[in-house]
């Protein structure tokens, strides 16, 4: 989220370009508004209302958006704000009902809910759902898996949420109280990604078997496998509107399936054992680490990544 302050703005002058910096484009919606975008995508990223007319703007450095209105104010955002520690969740002095090791994290789309996964190898998976505003645990659940909690995704909605574990389960449970909803059996191995559809129906994992599976919430049957690697299985999530699967292994091996379990396209270039991945909400760009400290993006179609970035 963006923070917002305001002053008095004594005199300005009118600009009627597109101001934007490395990161963000910022330009008017109307008289009253204006539009944060990618500068590298253009994709439309949030819209900030003003109380006035707007009669200027600009991006300044570290992330800040200047809007001077006709009134004679000027309001300001922080785009990206720094960091701060607010609080910690569990350790030697906290309260919070972690088992063992914290092995999984997720939080729902709009941020109010916090998911966290732990559990002790061979004995436990466990389950814990926070509420953002006050970090007070909403639900609990400390026998969710009989093994560690591996992976968590909450629906678009963030009515449901998803889990792995390595006791090779995948599990769907109400947000709200961690009802169980449907468990499914088919991996052979850890499950170590999943992610939803956004029709809240459809969801995919992935595993340590190097396999990818598709899980219809409705009527419970597993719809449709794929093979993504000869070993484990790092990343899994559709794209193009939930009309294919993308996949990530580890060996490395980056595929693209149509539902129907056809090849549609397969990502190459990344030089390195890969061990974790993610793709935009679009599902547009994919970036993938390995173990010599590099990471690959990818873009669109194209098969071969258009930058690479040495983290050493």
């Amino acid at each position: 989220k963006v923070s917002r302050t305001t002053t008095n703005l004594t005199t300005t002058r009118r600009r009627e370009r597109r101001q934007c910096c490395d990161t963000w484009l910022a330009a008017p919606l109307g008289v009253r508004a204006i539009g944060l975008f990618s500068a590298h995508t253009g994709e439309f990223l949030e819209a900030m209302e003003t109380s006035g007319p707007i009669r200027s703007w600009t991006m300044g450095e570290m992330g800040s958006l200047h809007v001077g209105l006709e009134t004679g104010e000027l309001l300001s955002w922080e785009v990206a704000p720094r960091w701060r520690w607010v609080r910690d969740l569990g350790g030697e002095n906290g309260t919070a009902p972690f088992e063992d090791r914290v092995s999984a994290l997720a939080f729902s789309t709009d941020g109010t809910r916090l998911a966290v996964g732990s559990g002790a190898p061979s004995r436990t998976g466990t389950i814990t759902v926070f509420d953002t505003s006050r970090w007070r645990p909403l639900a609990h659940d400390p026998s969710a898996h009989s093994d560690v909690v591996m992976t968590l995704a909450f629906s678009e909605s963030g009515e449901f949420l998803a889990s792995g574990g390595a006791d090779r389960f995948v599990r769907i449970w109400r947000t709200r109280d961690l009802a169980a909803e449907r468990a499914f059996e088919g991996h052979t191995g850890y499950v170590l990604s999943l992610n939803w559809a956004r029709d809240q129906r459809r969801l995919v994992s992935t595993a340590a078997d190097g396999r990818a599976l598709i899980w219809d919430r409705e009527s419970g049957a597993r719809t449709a496998s794929f093979e993504i690697s000869g070993k484990e299985g790092v990343y899994v999530g559709f794209r193009d509107e939930g009309t294919r699967v993308i996949g990530v292994g580890s060996a490395p091996s980056t595929r693209v399936f149509d539902l129907d379990g056809q090849g549609h396209a397969r990502y190459e270039g990344a030089r390195d054992y890969l061990s974790a991945a993610a793709q935009d909400r679009q599902g547009r760009r994919l970036i993938a680490g390995g173990y010599r400290g590099t990471l690959w993006l990818w873009e669109g179609d194209r098969e071969t990544p258009v930058e690479a970035f040495s983290l050493d």
